[in-house]
């Protein structure tokens, strides 16, 4: 019999093979067709639910409608299919509505969600959230962060779907909301004056204003009082209500500037709850946190964020907050044992605190505290015996009036979602889902002049040289043969 070539065996092993493959891959797609399988390759999980989502969806027992008001083949395909992902909870039906052929659904839930909204604004796109005799319309444009430069062109620059949806199928399963008081009486701020009240209220917060002086207690239905830069003291009778408040389980956000004169009431309620509040303001010298649109002035600066649930979503979003002029705080001398101090916000180890504000010197001085510096601080009711953190919270903040649109660059969505996360830990858990959305900005790579040398270098010399390299010893190693 006459012997196979060495050639044949190889060119028919070589056919084989490629039948093999092209047979697996045939059967890959086709599974692959069948199971409906998706990835999302995004770097921060765009389009996939958070576990707080999911979480909140295994709770609720009140089934939910979403109807999805798009005409049929003009879905946008990222919202249809995060939208899918809420469907496949066994609380919630998605149904996707023409619009122009059911005007008088569209009316009928307008009418009746109480939210407000202004017929126009339902617009293709937009989503209903319907269980019971509750529902909310969560507007297109609810769907993602925008903004608009001077042209009025429209600028896309965050996804918050999520943050929508949930909200909206919470309030409506369950119809709870966070009952804010913000206090009135001693010039105060409220979250109007910072343009945060529409998002809250559609975050699950109901606001709500309170003039001590009027009142011998909080109101029982108070989850939360805000105080937001009172230009003078709080009386002894209004810090000890206060007190009381705190006393049966409500917490408080404070929000302070510097004035003139000192706040010795509202200090000793801080003091009461292991912070002390330093009077002088944070100067911070690292060149990495300050800004150019405020010239480099030390005074103004972006904070370190201290790892907490709070700053969490801030961290994972690389979103920088902004402080202008912020107070200090730090561990009171004596320090109850049931009550934990939770730094939040810090200045960097470069920084420090002008104590001697007559001090007009932008390099540090004998009195001056060094960094860093806490400008936010959380402080929470522990468990003795578990370590948990149960009963009422604090949360101070150094400079409230960094929260309103600050000069050159308006209101920040930092500083926002950092309210809404702060808020959210305030209130607990149970009472609030705490889904930020995600940035869509795609930063540039940077890298230093040396570095940028380095990887030409091992780019055009190197590789090309060893590849080069390699075909030579081949070709050699080949020719003896």
């Amino acid at each position: 019999m006459k012997k196979i070539s060495f050639k044949v065996k190889h060119a028919a092993l070589s056919v084989a093979i490629s039948i093999a493959v092209l047979v697996g891959l045939v059967i890959i797609n086709l599974l692959a067709g069948e199971l409906d399988l998706k990835f999302d390759m995004t770097r921060r999980d765009l389009y996939t639910l958070t576990e707080e989502t999911r979480q909140m969806l295994a709770e609720i027992e009140q089934e939910v409608t979403l109807y999805y008001l798009a005409k049929p083949g003009q879905e946008n395909i990222t919202v249809g299919e995060l939208l899918e992902q809420y469907a496949s909870s066994k609380s919630v039906r998605l149904e996707q509505i023409d619009p122009d052929r059911n005007p008088g659904l569209i009316a009928r839930y307008t009418e009746t969600s109480g939210e407000g909204e202004d017929r126009k604004t339902i617009s293709t796109g937009s989503v209903i959230a319907v269980s019971g005799d509750r529902s909310r319309v969560i507007p297109y444009m609810d769907l993602y962060n925008v903004s608009y430069d001077n042209q009025g062109s429209v600028n896309v620059y965050g996804f918050k779907a999520e943050q929508s949806l949930s909200a909206a199928i919470q309030y409506v399963a369950t119809g709870q909301e966070v009952v804010i008081y913000q206090l009135l009486g001693h010039n105060e701020y409220t979250f109007e004056d910072f343009g945060y009240t529409e998002s809250l209220e559609k975050s699950n917060f109901k606001l709500k204003t309170l003039n001590m002086t009027t009142v011998s207690s909080i109101p029982e239905d108070a989850d939360i009082v805000v105080i937001l830069s009172p230009s003078w003291d709080y009386s002894a009778s209004e810090t000890d209500k206060l007190l009381a408040f705190l006393d049966r389980g409500g917490s408080l956000y404070i929000g302070l500037d510097l004035i003139q004169e000192k706040i010795p009431n509202l200090s000793a309620l801080l003091t009461a709850w292991n912070i002390r509040l330093d009077r002088g303001i944070i100067m911070e010298q690292d060149a990495d946190r300050l800004l150019s649109e405020f010239g480099g002035s030390p005074v103004v600066f972006s904070p370190l964020y201290a790892g907490t649930e709070i700053t969490g979503s801030l961290t994972e979003n690389n979103q920088n907050m902004v402080l202008a002029s912020s107070l200090g705080f730090s561990a009171a001398p004596i320090q109850k044992r049931n009550i934990e101090l939770i730094p939040i916000l810090t200045s960097t180890a470069k920084s420090w605190l002008r104590i001697d504000l007559n001090t007009a010197s932008e390099s540090r001085v004998m009195t001056d505290r060094p960094g860093p510096i806490n400008a936010a601080v959380g402080a929470a009711e522990k468990n003795i015996e578990t370590g948990f953190q149960e009963g009422a919270k604090v949360l101070a903040v150094g400079t409230a009036s960094s929260f309103a649109p600050l000069s050159g660059m308006g209101s920040l969505k930092a500083n926002y979602d950092f309210t809404v996360s702060a808020l959210g830990w305030l209130a607990g858990e149970d009472k609030t889902i705490n889904v930020q959305s995600r940035s869509l900005y795609r930063l540039p790579l940077q890298i230093s002049a040396a570095n940028a040398f380095v990887y030409a270098g091992l780019v055009v010399l190197v590789i090309p040289l060893g590849i080069i390299l390699v075909g030579l010893i081949v070709y050699i190693r080949r020719k003896r043969l």
